[in-house]
């Protein structure tokens, strides 16, 4: 569903599909609302797939290819080296255990295996199991992936791809571009949104377009 499609089916839906030329409902008041409750919807939705063993919609997953990593320089921190990082273009969905991030990979075709911050001392005080280039290691801190065991005299050798969730976010779509989500969990955010847009709106039903928008 784009986005077009959907903000118009709410409206249909709260005008009981005669909405007015006077409507004071405004599409991006409707985009708004959609994405806060998307906030606390979709995450719910996709952890509880997760733990029942599901598998995540093709169209709900965002791929990055041929990502490039950057060098961030930490040198005027004593005892700190430089960290190697890639950025995502997205925000990925935050859930548990950070399972919204689903795969990253070299164009070799070496996974990069995830690790949380605190235990990254203990992977570096590993004798045999420490980060390096046969095995990459890394950790996110919002929309940046900080990889473990790449020194940045690689960096322009290495590319990535990244397969992640993105938070939901219609308000930066065009109209014709697609919402990525599934339906079911569409439908439930609509239904919030809608109950929003009721509970704003006044009067009874209008049918006419007097210049009084009448929604019960």
């Amino acid at each position: 569903m784009t986005k077009k499609e959907l903000i118009d089916d709410i409206i249909l839906r709260v005008t009981k599909g005669a909405p007015s030329d006077d409507l004071e409902l405004e599409p991006s008041q409707i985009a708004f609302w959609f994405d806060l409750v998307a906030a606390d919807v979709t995450p719910q939705y996709f952890n509880s797939l997760l733990n029942k063993g599901g598998v995540i919609p093709a169209s709900s997953i965002e791929i990055e290819d041929n990502k490039e990593a950057e060098v961030e320089d930490v040198t005027m921190l004593d005892g700190f080296r430089d960290r190697v990082y890639i950025t995502l273009l997205k925000q990925p969905l935050e859930l548990h255990r950070d399972r919204g991030i689903i795969r990253v990979i070299t164009e070799e075709g070496l996974v990069v295996n995830k690790a949380s911050i605190e235990h990254l001392d203990t992977l570096n005080s590993l004798t045999f199991g420490r980060p390096n280039r046969d095995n990459l290691i890394y950790t996110r801190i919002n929309d940046k992936l900080y990889i473990q065991g790449l020194s940045p005299k690689h960096v322009g050798i290495t590319q990535f791809s990244v397969y992640y969730i993105p938070k939901t976010n219609i308000q930066d779509l065009e109209d014709d571009d697609e919402v990525g989500l599934p339906d079911d969990v569409i439908g439930l955010i609509s239904d919030a949104v809608e109950e929003k847009a009721r509970k704003q709106m006044l009067g009874v039903e209008d049918l006419e377009n007097d210049a009084e928008q009448d929604i019960d």
